[in-house]
Formats: C-alpha cells, sequence, structure tokens
C-alpha cells in the first residue's frame, strides 16, 4: 500500500530492537524486516586500483626502498584485512 508520498505504508508494530513485527496475509507465523543501511561494495575499478598499487608496491619492494615490513602494513591497508 503507497502513500501520497510515495512510501509503502506497511501494517504492522516495531519492536524494542528496530524491527517491524507483523502477520503475513495468507500465511501463519511471523515475519521480521529488519532495515539498515546497506555496505559499500566495492566497484570493479576499485579493486583494479587497489591491486595496480600493490604491483606498485612490490616493485619498491624489489627495488629495494621499502623493507618487508613497510611492504606488509601498506598490503595489509590495501587489501582491508
Amino acid at each position: 500500500m503507497l502513500q501520497s508520498d510515495g512510501s509503502e505504508a506497511v501494517p504492522g508494530t516495531i519492536n524494542n530492537s528496530g524491527q517491524l513485527r507483523h502477520a503475513a496475509r495468507g500465511a501463519t507465523g511471523t515475519i521480521y524486516v529488519q532495515c539498515g543501511v546497506p555496505e559499500p561494495v566495492a566497484s570493479a575499478s576499485d579493486s583494479a586500483a587497489r591491486y595496480e598499487n600493490l604491483a606498485k608496491l612490490k616493485v619498491l619492494l624489489d627495488a629495494g626502498a621499502l623493507t618487508q615490513g613497510e611492504y606488509d602494513a601498506e598490503k595489509k591497508k590495501l587489501l582491508g584485512n
């Protein structure tokens, strides 16, 4: 059911944890709907840039411009782990 402003009106109640609780029509049981902010998804260009930077770091490591520890720290930042 849509409201006049285009938002969807969903009958039910919101419990203390912010979950919408309402009975499903034509079914038995309870449906729980939880909304939140979607997590960002890395685009292909982000991934490509990340690996290009990693390759540049490897060149610097091989040339002696970076220590193994510096390389490992930067690699960890780039890969996010």
